[in-house]
């Protein structure tokens, strides 16, 4: 529930046996790689938060290097677009513009942003614009996780307000003395920054790289992550092309948020293009079930931002620079290529050194939240062995409601159909 930060469900492995007690967790694990999902609150949050940028504001999609160093950054099809808008290089998920907003805001300003959103790393690098790798493990105080991605991700649903996530809301005695226990939350950002972020994720899912995610008529907002290996697990695996350790999706309504994870309890088994498209058809079926019984409200922008030219500008910034030019929102249409982007480059590992996962029994994971009183959905996030039998079954499963529209399959993001083995998990508030 993004206004709460109840937890209404959470699935932590698919396939457990049935001997297992007090397994690994997996919507709780913090040992993988969320990728690109950690661009809206480690880099453009910030960014919108601490600078004040427009989502309109141009930045340069060019040859970079991570500052002080000569190891590039490389952006998931090893082009670069050039002058692209800050709303199009997230919802294209541009590796290059994320790293240099990170170096813009600085290190400090960014572990900030993140505290106040749950989300802390022992030592944070710049690989960590596009990663969430961690250098070191406490249980998991460091790095991301699906949990703690769907309430970072609530923050930007309801405002700004970061609500730490609740298992527990009420506990009723045997004597019939009830205690409750009221949400923790805390605003960690402006409610100008959380509507310009999801201004843009609303584009990731129209004409970004989530279109997999769409359900349409559904107000909603989200973003898709991709994890890479080093070269020495490439040359393990014996290709580099199409496999990835970890792909993910996170994504929200004014109701829910939601994150799915997506690989396997050794990292070496990678998740293949063919099942690419999972992580988003979970995370599609499940907010269609949860969304069903709500209200379908847009999000309303507040007071303090001004649109123009389709772009969003903060008021009193606009009224400093009265001769601001509004930049061109046209993306190139070669540049719209819907293949799952990989969010760290193979150099990013100088920076931030992975840590193996956990060998667990658990296949997958999911967790939602929903700001129902009773939510049945969790039997629906198993993923499904391919997109076409995850989409027939779901929608057949799916409630009728006057609030989400008929199921429909959107089209895929360059994801081939095939049987998908993977693991998942999500988590939603």
């Amino acid at each position: 529930d993004v206004n709460t930060g109840q937890v209404k469900a959470q699935i932590g492995g698919r396939h457990i046996a049935e001997d297992v007690t007090l397994g690994m967790n997996l919507a709780v694990n913090t040992s993988r790689d969320f990728g690109s999902t950690m661009k809206p609150v480690t880099d453009y949050g910030p960014a919108f938060e601490y600078l004040k940028y427009s989502t309109g504001k141009t930045i340069s999609d060019a040859p970079y290097n991570y500052e002080g160093t000569s190891t590039p950054v490389v952006n998931w099809d090893n082009r670069f677009m050039g002058t692209i808008t800050l709303r199009q290089a997230l919802y294209l998920s541009r590796n290059v513009p994320a790293v240099k907003l990170f170096n813009e805001v600085g290190a400090d300003k960014v572990s900030t942003f993140l505290k106040d959103l749950g989300i802390e790393y022992s030592t944070i690098h710049q690989s960590n614009a596009i990663s969430s790798n961690t250098e070191k493990q406490d249980g998991t105080k460091y790095g991301a996780s699906s949990l703690k991605m769907a309430a970072a991700y609530a923050a930007f649903a309801n405002g700004g307000t970061y609500y730490k996530p609740q298992y527990v809301n009420k506990i009723v005695f045997q004597d019939g003395t009830e205690e409750t226990f009221d949400p923790d939350g805390n605003t960690a950002m402006s409610p100008e920054t959380a509507y310009m972020v999801t201004d843009i994720l609303k584009d990731t899912l129209t004409k970004g790289t989530g279109t997999n995610a769409l359900i349409p008529g559904l107000y909603q907002a989200g973003k898709t992550g991709t994890s890479n290996y080093t070269d020495d697990e490439y040359a393990k695996l014996g290709t580099s092309s199409g496999v990835y350790p970890d792909i993910l999706f996170a994504g929200y309504t004014p109701n829910y948020a939601i994150s799915v994870w997506t690989g396997y309890n050794n990292k070496m088994t990678p998740v293949t293009s063919a099942s690419s498209h999972v992580a988003s058809d979970v995370y599609r079926e499940l907010m269609k079930y949860v969304s069903s019984s709500v209200t379908n409200s847009d999000w309303q922008m507040p007071s303090g931002l001004v649109r123009s030219g389709g772009e969003l500008y903060f008021t009193d910034q606009l009224k400093k620079t009265p001769s601001t030019t509004i930049p061109s929102t046209t993306v190139p249409s070669s540049s719209v290529t819907l293949v799952p982007e990989s969010s760290t480059p193979v150099s990013s590992s100088s920076e931030s050194t992975e840590t193996s996962t956990t060998e667990s029994s658990a296949e997958s994971s999911t967790s939602v939240d929903s700001s129902s009183e009773k939510n049945d959905s969790s039997s629906s996030a198993e993923t499904p062995e391919n997109s076409s039998s995850s989409q027939s079954s779901s929608s057949s499963a799916t409630p009728e409601s006057s609030t989400t529209p008929p199921a429909q399959t959107p089209p895929e993001n360059n994801a081939q159909s095939g049987q998908s083995s993977s693991r998942s998990t999500s988590s939603g508030t």
